[in-house]
């Protein structure tokens, strides 16, 4: 079987053959009213309740099979062009439940990305109900492995997937995809914080962006705020939700040029490099499996002192990249 994704929140579908994947039909009519409404400030009631008519009765063509891309933990998305449209997920078929779980209502609910964030389009343009209106964002792969798949897979099987389908990815895409993603979720603030646990809420799309996809966190004592080593985690040590990476053998050589990276970026972005101990556990574990060995702790130090000591930006990254090359030789 061959296995093709286009992920959304941490979507996956498989065909069992074909080179290209079948996207879903697109409504020229629907996509534009959806456009207006996006763009507009304000609304009247009758533009929204035109608006909800107008998706009832296109209902029987978006919801069906061939624009289905795919299903996480607790929704389901329908391809539709330029929006893709979520609905909470049903134990039914696929041809009972659209019917059985979408609750429409009289009032539309607008949430323009509220963090004006590049690469986040985890939360909804507009939301009827349950039904939740999404940019689309295009072919892309999840991080990792995507978890739907795991259960079907032995343990060897999950890495081979990993190093060929996700890694051989990774791995190439250039400085500035993670000195972008590391900005942006800087930017990210208390009280709330990315999704660190599942790396599949995190997709790289054709153009070489990293984009989150799924609804951020609430700060608690359990996730933390964002920092560097939680992308450490994302990129290169989770291998799937549950599911841990190896130490890196074969492939050596790109997963330590997979952390100067996201190292780097972090330290360009003033991203915290570790917040609390579970942080340096997870630095010092990328360090392991990167097979260096310097300790966390050390690493960190040796961080702050150069941080704490320069005061030109472009020396102490100068400083950062040749401690990196050296624990590296």
């Amino acid at each position: 079987m061959k296995i093709f994704f286009n992920t959304q929140n941490n979507l996956y579908c498989t065909k069992t053959e074909a080179k290209n994947p079948t996207f879903g039909i697109r409504i020229p009519e629907l996509e534009s009213a959806v456009d207006t409404f996006v763009s507009r400030t304000s609304s009247t009631k009758k533009e929204e309740l035109k608006l909800i008519e107008m998706i009832k009765s296109f209902a029987e063509k978006i919801f069906q099979p061939k624009n289905f891309i795919g299903s996480g933990s607790q929704n389901e998305v329908y391809d539709m062009g330029k929006y893709v449209f979520r609905i909470p997920k049903s134990s039914e078929s696929l041809k009972s439940e659209t019917k059985k779980s979408i609750n429409y209502s009289e009032k539309i609910i607008k949430n323009a990305n509220p963090l004006n964030i590049d690469s986040y389009c985890g939360e909804s343009l507009l939301q009827i109900g349950n039904v939740k209106i999404l940019k689309n964002i295009g072919k892309h792969i999840p991080c990792g492995v995507p978890y739907a798949l795991c259960s079907k897979m032995t343990n060897d099987e999950i890495y081979a997937y990993y190093f060929k389908v996700y890694f051989s990815k990774i791995a190439k895409l250039p400085q500035s995809s993670f000195d972008k993603f590391a900005e942006d979720v800087e930017k990210i603030k208390y009280p709330y914080t990315i999704d660190f646990q599942n790396p599949n809420n995190t997709v790289i799309t054709k153009d070489k962006k990293i984009i989150l996809t799924d609804d951020l966190l609430q700060y608690n004592k359990y996730c933390g705020a964002n920092s560097t080593a939680k992308l450490l985690r994302i990129f290169m040590l989770d291998a799937s939700l549950n599911v841990y990476t190896p130490v890196f053998h074969e492939h050596l050589n790109e997963a330590r040029a997979l952390f100067k990276k996201i190292i780097l970026a972090g330290e360009k972005a003033g991203l915290t490099l570790s917040d609390g101990n579970e942080d340096k556990i997870l630095i010092s574990d990328a360090l392991y499996k990167c097979q260096t060995k310097v300790k966390g702790e050390d690493f960190l130090m040796k961080i702050s002192e150069i941080n704490k000591s320069e005061k030109s930006k472009k020396i102490k990254m100068q400083k950062i990249k040749s401690y990196i090359d050296e624990i590296f030789k």
